[in-house]
């Protein structure tokens, strides 16, 4: 057996020495345009398993040297996607400070050609971390982009864009903090993947802090009860998770608080129950908070979509929060909701992820939310 893993991870080392060899050898460094006609090269979470970590920071150095090659073309359709939409909204000032941001940032990444040692290595992921620390001032300005451009955009075709501009970030955004985190190994992590979470941990901890923002802004909140698997424990990648945990348990208790609003009534509980299986693992939120019409529902995970009537101002608030909290900011402060992003960005996440992201209403009673995700520790999960 011990062979056998031996064996595996060597092919697997080798598929990541070939993306930083053969693949992307360039006799002569294409421009940004020639790169938006470039394919990525994906890699999977198993693959960052077993590559590993070495004693001697040889990683830092493949992994870098992927990476040089990697996120200047994940930048450029990144660029390409925005730049593709209606002149009406890539002429809106925020989306047009996005794009020059993003450009920025592709232009500084532009400048390595290699990482062949230590220092190189390390002023590698200092730019890409300071590239990160924009990213979440950048997709608030995108958010704020997209609402003021909604009524010149097919609903569609917003949606189909904001879904792919999402894609690209979070793919940028992992395969980043992932090689950032690996200069600051911690107990338990391989970069940004936690290889042994638990998973009952993960979402108590983001289900207190959505109880104390509902009790903070509403005087109270309902309790829980968490069944099932609860002591299932798996590598995965916590922080996309707890983004999406967060924003359903906020959901949840924000709909039963405002469907029993005498206060006399008793708030019913909100039920989350876990189920793992070999390539999946499930999270279901049930709550009584008054259901949504099929109408509803299905607009409730498109994006604009808000049951909160003060929409007209974006402040403090960053409807993205930290898609990533690993090495940076925290989740979300501001208003709890407003700007219809929650369930539809949750969405997205889960898709990428290999997974899904499904609502199920009884209207005049309450919601379940069914959240199936993809296990990152077998060969056919999906790619980054």
């Amino acid at each position: 057996m011990k062979s056998m893993w031996q064996n595996l991870s060597r092919v697997l080392i080798c598929q990541n020495r070939n993306l930083t060899t053969s693949s992307y050898r360039w006799t002569i460094k294409p421009n940004l345009q020639q790169l938006m006609k470039t394919p990525v090269t994906p890699i999977t979470p198993y693959q960052v398993l077993f590559a590993g970590k070495r004693e001697d920071g040889s990683h830092l150095l493949k992994s870098a040297k992927y990476l040089v090659k990697e996120l200047p073309v994940r930048f450029s359709h990144l660029i390409a996607t925005i730049q593709g939409l209606p002149y009406i909204a890539v002429s809106n000032t925020k989306l047009k400070e996005v794009l020059d941001s993003y450009t920025g940032s592709f232009k500084k990444l532009y400048l390595y050609d290699s990482v062949n040692d230590s220092k190189t290595a390390l002023a590698y992921s200092k730019t890409l971390t300071a590239i990160l620390e924009k990213y979440n001032d950048e997709l608030s300005l995108l958010a704020s982009g997209f609402k003021a451009a909604n009524e010149y955009i097919a609903a569609d075709e917003l949606g189909q864009s904001l879904d792919k501009i999402l894609k690209w970030y979070l793919g940028i955004k992992i395969l980043s903090e992932h090689y950032v985190a690996m200069h600051h190994p911690k107990s338990k992590y391989l970069g940004i993947i936690c290889t042994k979470l638990q998973l009952q941990d993960l979402i108590m901890a983001k289900v207190d802090f959505a109880r104390e923002t509902c009790d903070f802004k509403y005087g109270k909140c309902p309790n829980i009860q968490l069944g099932g698997a609860v002591d299932c424990q798996f590598p995965y990648i916590p922080a996309p998770l707890e983004y999406i945990i967060f924003e359903l348990a906020k959901n949840a208790f924000e709909a039963t608080v405002k469907n029993h609003s005498n206060a006399s009534d008793p708030l019913p509980d909100v039920k989350i129950t876990i189920s793992n299986t070999k390539e999946y693992f499930y999270i279901r939120i049930s709550d009584r908070g008054g259901g949504m019409t099929k109408e509803n529902a299905k607009k409730a995970i498109k994006y604009l979509y808000t049951t909160n009537k003060n929409k007209d101002s974006l402040s403090g608030q960053n409807i993205f929060n930290s898609v990533m909290e690993v090495p940076f900011s925290g989740p979300a402060g501001g208003p709890m909701s407003g700007f219809g992003f929650g369930l539809p960005v949750s969405r997205v996440y889960a898709e990428y992820l290999g997974g899904s992201l499904r609502l199920q209403s009884i209207p005049e009673y309450g919601t379940d939310v069914y959240l199936e995700l993809q296990h990152i520790n077998g060969n056919d999960c999906f790619k980054i």
